[in-house]
């Protein structure tokens, strides 16, 4: 061999050792997050394990790897800090033992005839790698900022929902008049094309007049129906009876047959009719008798609402899917079985399904011994049995009533389900009318909301309430600037009504309501305009006891002048003093309060909420009257002096007030025109004034106290809306349609995975809590971590590193079954599947690699999908924690996280290592025998 020959051997290993020294830095700075300050930085991504040399050389040896051309082409084509470390450790591996097998050992004309051989070999080597790799990818520039960042998402919202069909199954229509104005009995516009809006123009249908069956049954339907997320679905009607024909509004179930009150019949098949109607304390339907004067009617439609029994009630499960056909359509009727042939006046039905922040009672639980009356439904938000109806301002005197006996106190709670917040919400608002069936001296009451952290009951009033007979006492009670998820799992809040002595006496609800919303954190934020009071004392506002003490805010009022000085310290806003302004000199006060509201992201506010407690004048029999108002930052506004006036008004007496009880039932509740004016969604802050309506004499002196006040929003979700929702790891089943073996851990339940390369499955769901998502309407992936410092596969991620689970490397990976492919059907249930909640579950496919899509089923709002993967631990180091998550083909975390899968490998087996140390000793003492004898 020539010099030259030689020359060039030696500068090529180099080069080799050199390049593999560079790979071997950049896997190590990849490993360090350092990839900013890489020229590959914009394809380089992280794998799932943390640096380890063992690892390495597992994973290098392993029966995948074994130093082949395609695992260093690999390097090229998948740049992370595995592939990084894996191409470096192979070229200073080569390049060393080449060095050490030439230049020390071997005889001469070995060392000569394999200098040859490697040479060549390590030539083809390097022109394969390259030819089977991108290289010039690894050096470009990083691509501009514009192409890599999404644009925003526009919301838009589709929420309120007006008839689209109409059909007439029993009953005839009337002559069609069209040549009439609309008046207060209705004109005929003979279809469901009156029914579309509040305007005296109707669908005027007759009666059958036959004996003993359907006489009425007129049905309106809904196309193009979106949930958009609702956690509820309002829905309003006005209708004129003729006669009292004890009249019933039903809507089609098209999912259940549980406790239907009409069977499915040729229009709505599936499931049956249910009953919107009040309920006696019977459980019974309070029907529709109103004749002659239309009647407005409101309900709120959630899972939860539709009660059987009559000993406190018991929940049929009803989630607002169940209203929605697999074609997106609803179905409403107006039905009756009284034998008339008189006409019924349709004048208008709309449904708005929205997530509201106003709860009502979906489920009871008796805490005591005590045997209820009743059910929670009638504690549904202030009903009118007389007409039906709900959501009016007054109870309606049937309640709820629960005893304790000799033995027990009266004690039971209510859940309020699918609870939903958003940034800055901070405080839980209670309002109930209740009584006791009797004076009992030595019994009291209070009423406490459940902490599931700590975990415990947390009373609301500092002070408890005698048992006395005043019929229909009003309460409200406000617990402020709390961590809400403490007192929310899974959706579902707790509300405790409790005695305090064993007694038979009953504890009496007539109704019961809670918001989550905000109150003031910053009181740097309010102002008084009008007024001698101190601004910074509206941190008074913020808690409501009213059974107990009360701290409000004060301010005196202010006398009008007509020169009250210049200049921004001496002015007010418009109509701060009185709605009338005139020349009189008279005494206002005017004040106001913000408080942090944040819209969630991809979403559209459809409404407002407010909630406030205060006294025009709190020291005598004032004249002078106050009244809130949300402001409105909208620049073309017609507020009365940029706000809208909502609630009631107050003199000398404390006034509650809140979107419930204030509005009509014509009106959605927490309705205000153009709701998403009402937010500066600039600072994320709502702001809520209290000023003088009517003002006072000026001798008057009266002091406005303003106890507490409190804001909330609803809203509708614009796009499809993901949540990481349950799982559940089970042992691998190799047959086909997929299917599981028995379980690694329960629901939600960290497992051990099996032994080093045996398959096992994890089943995952996906809940869609947003716009409906058509089949392969979404594309995602599968990430995979190795649990953090803080030992906790967290919902922030915190301490984790995660990269795309591959089917071809890592240390945990996809599992090929041989009897299934990959986006195989789950064409059947397991009996041990995760479940969500309430939540319809709709099957999807079968996983052995990444990306994966909703290939077999849309999934529509409030539904979960569900897919089932194949994982193998292939060489991960024993006793390793991993976490896993599903992200968006586009790496996009999902909008909510609420569990993590977490599997732990097998832990090494010590005494398994302690029985083969002698023999590798002595492996190598004989190896290093051989060597000296060469």
């Amino acid at each position: 061999m020539s010099r030259r020959q030689k020359y060039l051997g030696n500068i090529l290993l180099l080069v080799i050792f050199v390049l593999g020294g560079f790979l071997f830095w950049s896997g190590s700075k990849v490993q360090q997050g350092s990839v900013a300050d890489l020229p590959i930085y914009a394809t380089t991504q992280r794998t799932e394990d943390s640096f380890s040399i063992l690892s390495y050389f597992d994973f290098l040896l392993g029966p995948k790897t074994v130093f082949s051309s395609e695992t260093l082409a690999q390097v090229m084509e998948e740049p992370n800090e595995r592939n990084l470390f894996t191409g470096g450790f192979i070229m200073i591996f080569f390049s060393l033992t080449l060095y050490i097998v030439f230049y020390i050992w071997g005889k001469k004309q070995r060392r000569k005839l394999l200098m040859k051989g490697v040479r060549v070999g390590l030539v083809f080597l390097m022109l394969t790698t390259i030819s089977f790799s991108n290289i010039l990818t690894f050096l470009k520039a990083p691509p501009p900022i514009d192409d890599i960042v999404k644009p925003p998402e526009v919301a838009r919202a589709i929420y309120q929902f007006t008839p689209t069909s109409g059909t007439l199954v029993t009953g005839s229509d009337t002559t069609i008049t069209s040549a009439t104005a609309a008046a207060a009995a209705g004109v005929n516009i003979g279809s469901w094309r009156g029914t579309l809006t509040d305007d005296n123009f109707h669908w005027s249908v007759l009666g059958s007049n036959q004996a003993s069956a359907t006489n009425y049954d007129v049905q309106l339907n809904f196309a193009g129906i979106q949930l958009n997320g609702a956690n509820k679905m309002i829905i309003q009607t006005e209708v004129d009876l003729d006669a009292a024909i004890a009249m019933i509004l039903q809507i089609c179930d098209w999912t259940s047959t549980t406790s239907v009150d009409n069977a499915a019949d040729a229009q709505c098949t599936g499931g049956g009719w249910r009953t919107i109607n009040s309920q006696t304390a019977a459980n019974a339907n309070v029907a529709l008798t109103t004749v002659t004067t239309p009647v407005a009617l409101t309900w709120n439609i959630y899972d939860g609402y539709f009660t059987t029994g009559t000993t406190g009630g018991s929940a049929i499960s009803t989630p607002l899917t169940n209203f929605v056909s697999g074609s997106n359509v609803v179905k409403f009727r107006y039905f009756s079985t009284t034998q008339s042939a008189t006409a019924i006046d349709i004048d208008y039905l709309r449904i708005m399904p929205i997530i509201d922040s106003v709860y009502h009672p979906a489920s009871f639980t008796n805490l005591g011994s005590g045997a209820p009356a009743g059910t929670y439904a009638n504690a549904h938000i202030v009903g009118n049995t007389t007409t039906a109806q709900q959501a009016t301002t007054t109870g309606d005197g049937v309640f709820l009533q629960v005893p304790g006996t000799a033995g027990s106190i009266p004690d039971f709670y209510l859940s309020f389900k699918n609870v939903e917040t958003y940034t800055g919400a901070n405080t839980i608002y209670f309002k109930a009318e209740y009584d006791c069936s009797a004076a009992t001296a030595g019994l009291d009451h209070k009423f406490a909301v459940y902490n599931f952290i700590t975990p415990g009951w947390e009373d609301l009033s500092t002070t408890a309430v005698a048992c006395a007979t005043t019929d229909n006492v009003t309460n409200a009670w406000a617990k402020n600037n709390v961590t809400l998820s403490n007192y929310i799992s899974s959706g579902e809040m707790r509300v405790r009504f409790y005695g305090d002595l064993n007694s038979t006496t009953n504890l009496m609800l007539d109704y019961a309501y809670l918001i989550i919303g905000s109150t003031n954190t910053d009181s740097s934020l309010c102002e008084v305009t009008f007024g001698t009071g101190t601004a910074t004392n509206c941190t008074n506002t913020r808690d409501l006891d009213p059974t107990g003490t009360t701290n409000a805010f004060a301010n005196p009022a202010e006398d009008e002048s007509a020169s009250t000085g210049a200049g921004e310290a001496n002015s007010h806003y418009a109509m701060d003093n009185e709605s009338t302004p005139d020349t009189t000199v008279e005494e206002a006060t005017s004040s106001n309060v913000s408080f942090p509201v944040t819209v969630p992201t991809n979403a559209a506010v459809v409404g407002l909420h407010y909630a406030g407690r205060f006294i025009g004048g709190s020291n005598q029999a004032t004249d002078l009257t106050v009244q809130m108002g949300v402001k409105d930052f909208a620049g073309l506004t017609t507020a009365t002096g940029g706000w809208t006036q909502v609630g009631g008004t107050a003199t000398f007496n404390y006034v509650y007030t809140d979107s419930i009880t204030a509005l009509a039932a014509t009106l959605p509740l927490g309705y205000i025109g153009n709701p998403e004016d009402h937010i500066d969604t600039t600072n994320n802050r709502m702001n809520v004034r209290l000023r003088t309506t009517a003002a006072g004499t000026s001798t008057g002196n009266a002091t406005t106290n303003w106890d507490f006040i409190f804001t909330s929003i609803s809203w509708v979700y614009a796009t499809p809306q993901y949540e990481q929702s349950a799982y559940r790891f089970y042992g691998n089943l190799d047959q086909s349609p997929p299917d599981v073996d028995t379980p690694l851990a329960a629901l939600n339940t960290a497992a051990t995975a099996p032994a080093q390369g045996t398959g096992f499955r994890m089943r995952i769901l996906l809940d869609n809590y947003g716009q409906d998502v058509a089949s392969s309407g979404v594309t995602f992936k599968m990430q995979i971590a190795v649990r953090g410092a803080d030992n906790l596969c967290d919902t922030s991620f915190t301490n984790e590193t995660y990269a795309d689970l591959s089917d071809s490397s890592g240390n945990v990976r996809y599992y090929n079954n041989t009897n299934l492919a990959d986006a195989a059907n789950i064409t059947s249930d397991n009996a041990n599947d995760p479940t969500h909640e309430s939540h319809t579950v709709v099957r999807e496919t079968y996983e052995e690699a990444n990306n994966f899509t909703n290939s077999q089923n849309a999934i529509r709002s409030n539904q979960d999908g569900k897919w089932d993967f194949a994982l193998v631990d292939f060489s991960a180091t024993a006793d390793t924690t991993y976490c896993m998550r599903v992200v968006k083909s586009d790496a996009t975390t999902l909008d909510t996280y609420t569990v993590v899968p977490q599997f732990t490998t097998i832990p090494e087996n010590s005494f398994l290592l302690a029985g083969l140390f002698p023999l590798i000793l002595g492996f190598i003492r004989k190896l290093k025998r051989k060597r000296q004898s060469v």
